[in-house]
């Protein structure tokens, strides 16, 4: 157990050292393997009351999982394309992982915000996001890491971060001088609401200014990409000043009737 704790840090370590796409996703699963922890042993002691609860969170998630499957198709063989008609399969699926994170976690945090810390709502949206950080860190994001110069676009990078600071401090002062009329505004509810805010911008703040930076192909701009991977089947010609540059292979393909 020890052992994989230590691999997992070390690994978490070297990939920010690196400055990987999504390598601060890595400071977010922890407390997403806690917070299902946490839930599994909750089901287990209170199973017998919440037979209920549990058949309805295992149809949210295959109703999820389905759902995701459908908008993932869509997105990757219809959106995508229109928009970046040059990408290539390790920038998308970064884009995919670290926008449908993003996603969710707006979900969460609108929930949050109109019905409160407390609220079945928040905590159905909550569920839902911390799902998704681990299923698209694991199927979209771990393999396709790739550098990325934070400092691109006038720092970009470092005004997205800040902005959602600003957002959840702006949010949290609003919910506490007016509050909605379904949320009280009682010392639980700021306390939870405070402390939930600071998870989302501790844990993810970093990951959608990430995607950002992404989509407006930062990842590009940070060197990651040679002209070959263009052309997957190219071959590598160096000119005289000395610039590589990739060749599309031309295949002969003889007419049988010209014999």
């Amino acid at each position: 157990m020890c052992s994989l704790i230590y691999n997992y840090y070390s690994k978490s370590i070297d990939a920010m050292k690196k400055d990987l796409a999504g390598c601060f996703l890595f400071l977010t699963l922890p407390f997403c393997y806690l917070y299902i922890l946490v839930l599994i042993v909750t089901l287990f002691i209170n199973f017998p009351y919440q037979l209920n609860l549990v058949v309805f969170i295992a149809l949210c998630v295959l109703f999820a999982n389905g759902f995701l499957w459908v908008i993932l198709e869509i997105f990757t063989k219809c959106v995508l394309p229109y928009f970046r008609k040059d990408l290539i399969q390790s920038e998308a699926n970064l884009i995919v992982g670290l926008g449908f994170i993003t996603g969710y976690l707006v979900v969460a945090q609108v929930t949050l915000f109109v019905f409160g810390p407390l609220s079945s709502q928040f905590n159905f949206g909550f569920f839902l996001c911390t799902m998704a950080t681990l299923y698209f860190h694991y199927a979209f994001i771990q393999n396709n890491m790739l550098f990325l110069d934070r400092f691109l676009y006038d720092g970009l990078f470092f005004k997205i971060v800040f902005f959602q600071l600003f957002l959840s401090i702006g949010t949290q002062v609003f919910t506490i001088l007016f509050p909605f009329y379904f949320v009280e505004n009682s010392s639980m509810n700021v306390i939870y609401g405070i402390l939930f805010r600071l998870y989302f911008i501790l844990a993810y703040s970093l990951s959608v200014a990430d995607f950002v930076v992404v989509v407006k192909g930062g990842l590009r701009k940070s060197g990651n990409f040679l002209e070959r991977e263009m052309y997957p089947r190219a071959s590598v010609h160096i000119g005289q000043d000395g610039v590589e540059r990739a060749v599309p292979r031309v295949i002969l393909q003889l007419d049988p009737t010209t014999l």
